[in-house]
């Protein structure tokens, strides 16, 4: 199973930090044996998702910037920009309208973080192109100011210049990280050294094969919205699947229900409110596997899994073979499930998470699923944090490709009862 959730994983995702590497068939005679993996690819360790970044890799050779280490710029060249008024607004662009950026006759309003020579170049050729308005520059280090635009504030203060200047796009263009400092280090003199990173959430998000460029400055999308072609595949397929799949599990379904009857108290179907798209809170269908008083006492507690002493005896089989899920069904059917897509949580540990990882509220991208990458590629026990880079993920790549591949490794899964 490890060898073949490298596959799923290598199948489709692309590189997030060097660049991109062909796509291999999860299936065919090489199966049973993958090859190793390609640069940039993810791979799963235990319940990591993680790139392998291979040291002896080419590298592009750097321009040496004529400065001394440590050294920070600070000059800049004059730039030609609109006329601004104290909010950095341009007195030609008139009042925000409220159609967003469609059928706009207007420039973006956009903010730049980071100060540096990428930011400034990058500055340049967006006001050189006229689509995009830049406000200015968030910067923690420059102090000197910069000809032409602005340091409106650091970085912590992002959010906040976002809402003040009203700005419809942020740059990126921040100096690397010590992360991606030390894997250039070890690039140039340790080349017979491979180097393994777990992907930051911000990496996670990103969809490697999809590049877009201003003049000479590469930009890659950190959220790309799908296509409505796309979207009505996806909603297409999750009626259709449902459907079947509801027809042809209405005896199992029969017989699940008497068992449960007969050996416990309480009702067959247990409801309870989670987070679905857009933090829009819907009534999720279950067969019930724990007591009735469940959290009673301890209010909302995570399960531990098999040893779970609330559940009932057939709960615990429900859930080796994920029969306890089948109710969702109905959820997909009425729109606020998808077959394949993150999980969806209870409110509380959606804010407890959320607390912990602000950017966990991404999964309410799409709808949560009945199954999902993290329940195939990661164990019951995985935590939340570790859980998240596989979502992220899915999200940045999700197809109707990829849903079948996590279908078949679900049912992998349920024929082999694997204990959770």
């Amino acid at each position: 199973m490890q060898a073949a959730a490298r596959k799923l994983l290598h199948a489709v995702t692309t590189p997030v930090l060097t660049g991109s590497s062909a796509l291999r068939r999860l299936f065919g005679p090489g199966a049973a044996r993958p090859a190793p993996p390609s640069a940039g690819d993810f791979v799963q360790t235990g319940g990591e998702a993680v790139i392998y970044l291979p040291i002896g890799m080419p590298r592009r050779e750097r321009r040496p910037s004529g400065r001394a280490p440590g050294e920070r710029e600070t000059d800049a060249e004059p730039m030609d920009h609109t006329p601004r008024d104290a909010e950095g607004r341009s007195a030609a662009s008139g009042p925000r309208g409220e159609d967003g950026a469609a059928g706009r006759d207007r420039p973006v309003r956009a903010l730049i973080v980071g100060a540096g020579s990428v930011g400034r170049q990058l500055a340049d050729q967006l006001s050189r192109r006229g689509r995009y308005l830049v406000v200015g520059f968030v910067d923690d280090r420059m102090e000197a100011p910069l000809p032409g635009l602005p340091i409106l504030g650091d970085r912590d203060e992002t959010p906040e210049l976002v809402r003040v200047h009203d700005v419809e796009a942020v740059f990126m263009a921040c100096a690397p990280s010590w992360q991606h400092e030390m894997a250039e280090t070890l690039a140039a003199h340790q080349p017979h050294v491979d180097l393994q990173v777990v992907p930051s959430f911000y990496e996670a998000m990103l969809r490697g094969h999809r590049v877009e460029n201003v003049g000479d400055i590469a930009l890659v999308p950190l959220s790309v919205a799908p296509s409505r072609l796309t979207l009505f595949l996806k909603r297409s397929f999750d009626l259709v699947c449902a459907a079947l799949m509801l027809i042809a599990t209405v005896p199992l379904m029969a017989l699940v229900s008497a068992l449960i009857k007969l050996t416990s108290r309480g009702p067959i179907i247990f409801a309870q409110e989670r987070v679905g798209q857009h933090g829009r809170t819907f009534r999720l269908y279950k067969f019930r596997t724990m007591r009735q008083d469940a959290e009673e006492k301890t209010g909302p507690v995570l399960s531990p899994g098999s040893h779970d002493a609330r559940m009932t005896p057939v709960g615990k089989w429900l859930r080796i073979f994920r029969i306890d899920e089948l109710p969702q069904l109905w959820n997909v059917l009425r729109g606020e499930m998808s077959v394949v897509g993150p999980r969806p949580e209870r409110p509380y540990f959606v804010e407890r998470f959320a607390e912990r990882d602000p950017v966990y509220v991404r999964r309410h991208a799409v709808r949560p699923g009945i199954t999902g990458m993290a329940q195939v590629l990661a164990g019951y026990h995985t935590d939340a944090r570790d859980k998240l880079r596989f979502d992220l993920i899915y999200i940045a790549h999700q197809s109707i490709g990829l849903d079948l591949k996590i279908l078949w490794y679900t049912l992998v899964l349920i024929v082999r009862s694997r204990d959770y």
